[in-house]
């Protein structure tokens, strides 16, 4: 598990996904397929799994192009909402209707590396993506949930403020 060094295609169901241009914290490189927090201090969004990702950051969606950003304040264009084909580890049937997370621990910013509830420990701070619709081979559509802040007794709703 690492961040990603090129783009990753994750489909989005037709007519589900939403973009919004949202800030960067700073330079950065930001991959199409990339999962992005949203800094907890300002609302930018920044790289998931990068060092300066902390408990307290939200998910706030999936990066729908590459954008190398030479300076803070650049827009990325990140999807806030929609279906996506996440593929994870073990996708069978009996993930319909399950929860994913990314471990805040993991530095990656890789779809391809969030867990099913059943294969974490829900941690304060993990990531909550969102929730598992159909399975698709090795993949799920899922439903992403952004702004929110997963917590070990369950989940906050704290969405982060976009500029």
């Amino acid at each position: 598990m690492a961040l990603l060094a090129a783009d990753v295609h994750i489909p989005v169901l037709a007519g589900s996904g939403v973009k919004l241009g949202i800030p960067a914290v700073g330079a950065d490189t930001f991959f199409a397929g990339a999962l992005i927090a949203g800094d907890q201090t300002n609302g930018k969004c920044q790289v998931m799994g990068s060092p300066a990702s902390t408990d307290g950051d939200t998910f706030l969606g999936i990066c729908a192009k590459q954008k190398v950003v030479a300076a803070a304040d650049e827009l990325v264009e990140v999807y806030i909402s929609g279906i996506f084909l996440i593929p994870f580890t073990g996708a069978v049937v009996t993930d319909v209707g399950q929860r994913l997370f990314m471990d805040l621990d993991v530095d990656t910013d890789n779809p391809g590396d969030t867990l099913i509830e059943a294969e974490i420990t829900v941690a304060d701070g993990d990531f909550y993506i969102g929730n598992v619709k159909v399975i698709s081979g090795t993949s799920g559509w899922v439903e992403i949930r952004t702004g929110h802040i997963a917590k070990a007794v369950g989940i906050d709703e704290a969405f982060t403020h976009i500029l």
